[in-house]
């Protein structure tokens, strides 16, 4: 949204650095009174491993400006972002109230990535399809979750794959294909008796 030329010209400070201030503040706010919760060990060895990874790679880059400042955002804003849930969200409402303002924001920024009018678009044509991709996801997990919602949570989240694919970025689809697999991967894993048939369907057509 900061490619916004009329949000950009009414923020006096940086957006994204203002929103990870103010999320860093909560977090912090939220560990002190005891509503955190404990990051487990598993995924903070993940972190600590991407983020050494992630600085030991600039050392050969290619592009050692543009690398140093992707790992500077990781180290920051991403980290920030994936820890920030085991203190943000306490239960299902929250989450469940998260789950909608991304899939809201993600049809405001599609209308806005399609406009013709560059003023009033959107130009991180990447992040737009990112936030599209993801909110597509959650409404795959609305249709299966809540039967009386599967057509409209469907239709919203084919919806907003058309809008990823036409704004031609490809990473952002290669990951929900990716993300679709996996759990595809884990249900067959579980109930291979019900995926087995499915996936042999697909392979004939």
């Amino acid at each position: 949204f900061k490619d916004n030329a009329a949000l950009v010209q009414a923020a006096p400070f940086d957006l994204t650095v203002g929103l990870g201030a103010l999320l860093a503040i909560v977090c912090l706010v939220r560990a002190v009174v005891g509503r955190g919760r404990s990051i487990p060990a598993g995924f903070s060895m993940l972190l600590l491993v991407l983020s050494l990874a992630a600085v030991i790679s600039v050392g050969w880059s290619l592009a050692p400006d543009y690398g140093g400042a992707k790992v500077e955002t990781f180290l920051t804003l991403t980290l920030l972002a994936a820890i920030a849930p085991f203190f943000v969200i306490e239960g299902e409402a929250d989450l469940r109230r998260f789950l909608y303002w991304v899939v809201g924001l993600a049809v405001v920024a599609s209308v806005l990535a399609l406009t013709p009018n560059p003023q009033s678009g959107l130009a991180d044509r990447i992040g737009n399809s990112q936030l599209a991709c993801a909110a597509a996801l959650m409404m795959l997990l609305v249709a299966l979750g809540n039967p009386t919602r599967r057509v409209w949570a469907i239709g919203i989240g084919v919806g907003l794959i058309v809008v990823a694919a036409t704004i031609g970025e490809r990473g952002p689809l290669l990951g929900v294909a990716l993300a679709l697999g996996a759990t595809a991967t884990a249900w067959m894993l579980r109930a291979p008796h019900k995926v087995l048939p499915v996936l042999c369907v697909v392979a004939v057509g």
